[in-house]
């Protein structure tokens, strides 16, 4: 399962924004955020014992003030760059800057 890094993604996103954006990657075929290991097992244990995204997401303002914590939390997973788009948490600068990082790595990767 090859990873690719975008040698260019930057790791902070607009002013305001609590966090940095997470390098973007490809893993078969599919580009993604990438994902924090850590984080993604911690998932695993909390839907062990019941609680998944839907309760996180059902539980913290994910349009409102827990937007950025929500938003990074996708990013954190390993959620592919065009499924973030559709997620109603998304940061537009987050979502174009990856966007556009995916595209050079798709193009590259034609090459």
């Amino acid at each position: 399962m090859p990873r690719h890094y975008h040698p260019r993604a930057p790791r902070t996103t607009r002013r305001g924004t609590k966090h940095p954006m997470q390098p973007i990657i490809t893993v078969d075929k599919v580009v993604k955020f990438k994902e924090n290991r850590i984080v993604s097992w911690m998932l695993k244990m909390l839907e062990l014992r019941g609680i998944d995204l839907n309760h996180i997401a059902a539980t913290f303002d994910r349009t409102g003030k827990d937007r950025d914590d929500y938003q990074h939390l996708m990013q954190l997973i390993g959620y592919s760059v065009s499924g973030y788009g559709d997620l109603s948490c998304h940061d537009e600068h987050v979502l174009r800057v990856a966007d556009a990082a995916a595209e050079r790595l798709l193009s590259k990767a034609k090459r």
